[in-house]
């Protein structure tokens, strides 16, 4: 982490602690990614200066996407498979009426996303809760 004075900030850094104004009240929470308001806060504020996290910090920060253990053998499944195929014809008939409706597009992407996850991410059987339209 290193101290910025608050005129060399930029959108997108992140704050490495919390910016505590007065005794107690946390004005931002460590962590947070700084946005031109954020910025202009501190400054009306006088906040002279933050701790924010490296570009090494940050890096090391991003976790390394999850590997399941049994994710050949979930490929491969074809009861899977079948079930994640039958649930999206489910979905599509019961969208079918609604498919220029933006919104409505909006929830059968949400719906059919959580039906793929078993694939994607290995939750099992292609998911016990049904997706309600």
């Amino acid at each position: 982490m290193t101290e910025l004075p608050v005129e060399a900030l930029k959108v997108g850094d992140v704050l490495a602690r919390d910016v505590i104004e007065g005794k107690h009240n946390v004005l931002l929470a460590s962590g947070t990614t700084l946005k031109a308001q954020h910025i202009e806060i501190l400054k009306k504020r006088d906040i002279l200066t933050v701790m924010v996290k490296t570009e090494e910090e940050l890096r090391a920060s991003i976790p390394e996407p999850a590997q399941a253990p049994a994710a050949a053998a979930r490929e491969t499944d074809p009861a899977l498979h079948r079930s994640v195929e039958r649930k999206i014809k489910e979905l599509d008939h019961v969208f079918e009426l609604v498919k220029g409706d933006p919104l409505m597009g909006a929830l059968y992407a949400s719906a059919r996303a959580r039906i793929e996850r078993p694939l994607r991410e290995g939750e099992g059987a292609a998911g016990s809760e049904r997706a309600r339209p």
